[in-house]
């Protein structure tokens, strides 16, 4: 059906509002999260998501309306905001007293210069995430950016559940390392060893179940050249393995150390992204993202955090990051040769892959790093765990 201009205005005007609203309080939401207490807006975001699912599902069988949909949405934002609004004033009461609080000047200026870093980190990663559509459909044209959008959509998902392990700890580790810079170098191992499993089990499994997954779901004409879907996995790492610096970075807040990074990052993006898309189209856009982030992020993100976080030598990480990359890279070799016998047009075939990636990638990781302070590390931290919680649930009330 054709889609008028003003219809086109009214919903970007919606979905503008339903931004705009998600701010309501923002500084509020930020509170709880700094005390630890991020289940407390998990439980409010998933209720409301909830409640906004059901409601737009009634409504499109009821009355089948993008207009009515939007505005469903717009309410669930409207009143999640509100209601982390009242229970932030329940668990800060000093936030509903009236007389002004006085900040020195020293602390409104560090603020104000960390603001103005974060926006510029926050400019910059817009600028690198949101050229590519824009580059592959004037270069090769929209069929490819449909296309890609296909892998983009499994990559995002996959980025969005891991990333959110992350976000979870940044306020324990930023507490942590307020107290004791020494012993959140060694926490810091760990997380990066858990961000490591995590991202390159999941980039072993992309690589050799990419294109079995896109047969089957969308057919075998959507499937794109192995070059490319190699490159979007190894973007994938590279950012993934990123997750565990900038959440100690952004715990530690040197937001400000490095807040040049990004836009350097964006101008080599867009630069490269440009001329080698000229030249060898699709791979050439997704290779300039891996190229501005090897060469920025790569080096610039733990050089920070390791002189001004823990004030130590890089060494012991890219030892750590060689190391691990290389465990991946056999165990892609492994799964790829065991994969390759198994017959590929059938779901039974897909799920029997899955188990062979899942199984080999964690069985060689873990034979490689057992021994590790770093599995040693969370291992204990596991069994601790578990021994408190059963003794409290052990413990007569």
């Amino acid at each position: 059906a054709k889609v008028e201009l003003r219809e086109l205005v009214v919903i970007y005007i919606l979905f503008v509002i339903n931004t705009m609203v998600s701010y309501i309080g923002a500084y509020r939401r930020s509170a709880i999260i700094a005390l630890q207490k991020r289940y407390v807006i998990s439980i409010v975001h998933g209720a409301t998501r909830t409640a906004m699912y059901v409601m737009q599902i009634v409504s499109l069988i009821v009355w089948p309306n993008y207009y009515l949909t939007l505005c469903i949405t717009l309410i669930a934002s409207l009143c999640e905001s509100i209601i982390v609004f009242i229970v932030s004033g329940r668990i800060f009461p000093i936030v509903k007293r009236k007389e002004k609080i006085l900040v020195p000047k020293e602390e409104k200026e560090d603020i104000y210069k960390k603001i103005g870093a974060m926006a510029m980190h926050k400019v910059g990663g817009t600028c690198v995430t949101g050229t590519d559509n824009l580059l592959i459909s004037w270069f090769v044209g929209v069929f490819k950016v449909g296309l890609y959008s296909n892998y983009l959509l499994i990559k995002t998902t996959i980025t969005t559940v891991t990333q959110s392990i992350f976000t979870s700890i940044v306020a324990s580790m930023g507490n942590l390392g307020n107290a004791d810079r020494a012993h959140s170098k060694n926490v810091f191992y760990s997380i990066l060893y858990g961000s490591n499993w995590l991202f390159g089990m999941c980039s072993v499994c992309l690589i050799c179940l990419y294109d079995n997954f896109i047969s089957i779901w969308l057919g075998s004409d959507y499937i794109l050249d192995s070059f490319t879907v190699a490159l979007i996995v190894i973007s994938f790492y590279l950012q993934g393995m990123r997750q565990a610096v900038l959440m100690t970075r952004d715990a530690f807040g040197l937001f400000d150390k490095d807040k040049w990074k990004p836009i350097a990052e964006a101008f080599i993006n867009l630069a490269v992204s440009i001329v080698l898309g000229v030249f060898i189209g699709l791979p050439g856009i997704i290779l300039g993202t891996i190229i501005s982030t090897l060469t920025t992020c790569f080096w610039v993100e733990p050089y920070v955090l390791f002189k001004y976080g823990f004030e130590d030598s890089l060494k012991g990480y890219y030892i750590r990051y060689i190391l691990y990359t290389l465990i991946w890279v056999c165990g892609y070799v492994l799964c790829k040769l065991i994969c390759d016998i198994i017959v590929y047009e059938s779901l039974i075939g897909f799920v029997l892959e899955a188990i062979i990636c899942f199984a080999v990638t964690n069985v060689l990781f873990f034979a490689c790093t057992f021994k590790t302070k770093e599995f040693i590390f969370l291992k204990n931290k596991f069994i601790r765990k578990n021994i408190k919680e059963k003794q409290s649930k052990e413990t007569p009330t």
